[in-house]
């Protein structure tokens, strides 16, 4: 199996674990999710390259996580709260 095939099933694998537990709406297409994904982070890849100017794959991926963020089942401040209280007893074990 060549690479690209193999990133975009590894994509898929992980959309369709996300939504199993309920991390994702849904009602996202794992699929097309996946497709999308790999070929913004490729094209970010080879414009780059072209040019000699990383700048274009950075904001491939910047936009590539703002979907995946973006299909979220949690809402914003929910995933915030929950990565605070995650955090703070990550903290508070650390001490003991």
């Amino acid at each position: 199996m060549n690479d690209p095939v193999r990133c975009s099933l590894q994509i898929l694998q992980c959309e369709e674990q996300r939504i199993a537990q309920g991390e994702i709406k849904k009602d996202a297409n794992p699929g097309k999710v996946a497709k999308a994904v790999f070929s913004m982070i490729e094209g970010g890849f080879l414009i780059s390259k072209l040019l000699n100017d990383r700048q274009y794959y950075d904001s491939s991926l910047e936009q590539a996580l703002e979907i995946i963020n973006g299909l979220s089942a949690m809402p914003d401040t929910v995933a915030q709260d929950s990565l605070r209280t995650n955090t703070k007893q990550e903290n508070e074990k650390a001490r003991k």
